[in-house]
């Protein structure tokens, strides 16, 4: 009886210290793997608190970077796009002005179907969108910037055909492309005249529209050298390839600010990458587990686990008759 009394008092102790044996080396084989300690509250005690600042930190560096990525993503493409934009257009207006002034006619259609090629390439460049959000329609990000070419091209042939004179021609086309209620704005382009989007770059940004303004009027000349309008009035042709010239200067210009608000991103990038590195290593000091030493601990637990589950099977069969032996 006293042997079985023994039994009785000591067997709840070990199976309570089996189960602390156990949940200790699961505890343990977390820590041998991941490196840091798997119950932090117990570990810092007081100092779990500044843990929480640190992992917080951690946290809102990961979530501007994640947003910063994101911009530099949009901004790059915008400059890919910008950059067809501004090399459709390059070299069209000198070759046009040259052919112009020796009035070499064959040179000048060759020039406006370049033209009319570049129209098509700039409205393709514009389409240019990340997943679902088009990059030229301002805060439209779900609606295509521009409609087709095509469209925009018989609404200048109509002008072209229609107009009584240079002056009236020009005037339509300045109208065209320069108010907000012409045709440029109100039927070809399809987003919004704004952006919340400090980043964004419209399709119908003044260097943009004076690319285009130029192209087409020179492709208007496609096939139609000989069009009295032209005929009677060649300098049309000169002022569209001075606007192509010129408008290839301003889209330096927009390029050159996307670049400077890409470096300030790259910049705030580089920074929040030391900030990361500092804030990590700050927290891992706090709770990080060395594991060399946690696969050490975990051999000897585990030891003590199994001679635990011995002296169980040995108390379970303890009676005075196996005494005796």
């Amino acid at each position: 009886m006293q042997l079985g009394l023994i039994s009785q008092l000591i067997s709840p102790q070990l199976t309570q210290t089996i189960s602390t044996v156990r949940e200790r080396i699961s505890e343990t084989a977390t820590e041998a793997v991941t490196g840091q300690h798997a119950n932090l509250t117990k570990h810092l005690k007081g100092r779990i608190g500044d843990a929480m600042l640190g992992q917080k930190a951690l946290d809102d560096i990961a979530r501007e970077q994640n947003y910063l990525d994101l911009v530099s993503s949009r901004l790059s493409m915008t400059d890919l796009a910008l950059e067809t934009v501004q090399e459709a257009g390059a070299g069209i207006g000198i070759q046009v002005v040259g052919a112009i002034a020796v009035n070499n006619t064959e040179e000048i259609e060759t020039s406006a179907q370049d033209a009319k090629l570049a129209v098509n390439k700039i409205f393709s460049a514009l389409s240019a969108r990340i997943g679902q959000r088009q990059l030229f329609s301002g805060d439209a990000t779900s609606s295509g910037s521009l409609s087709a070419a095509s469209i925009m091209i018989a609404d200048l042939e109509t002008i072209r055909d229609t107009a009584v004179d240079a002056a009236d021609f020009q005037a339509q086309i300045d109208t065209y492309f320069d108010d907000p209620a012409g045709g440029w704005q109100s039927s070809i382009y399809n987003g919004t005249t704004t952006a919340s989007d400090p980043n964004a770059v419209l399709a119908i940004d003044p260097a943009i529209t004076e690319l285009v303004k130029g192209l087409a009027t020179l492709s208007l000349a496609d096939g139609a050298t000989d069009h009295p309008l032209f005929v009677d009035s060649p300098d049309l042709l000169k002022t569209a390839a001075q606007t192509i010239t010129s408008a290839g200067d301003s889209m330096i210009d927009v390029r050159v600010s996307v670049g400077h608000r890409q470096e300030r991103i790259n910049t705030r990038l580089a920074t929040l990458n030391v900030e990361t590195t500092i804030a990590a290593e700050t927290l891992n000091s706090m709770t990080s587990r060395d594991q060399f030493a946690a696969a050490s601990e975990l051999k000897q637990m585990e030891a003590a686990l199994e001679a635990s589950y011995v002296l169980t099977s040995r108390l379970s069969n303890l009676s005075l008759v196996n005494y005796l032996r």
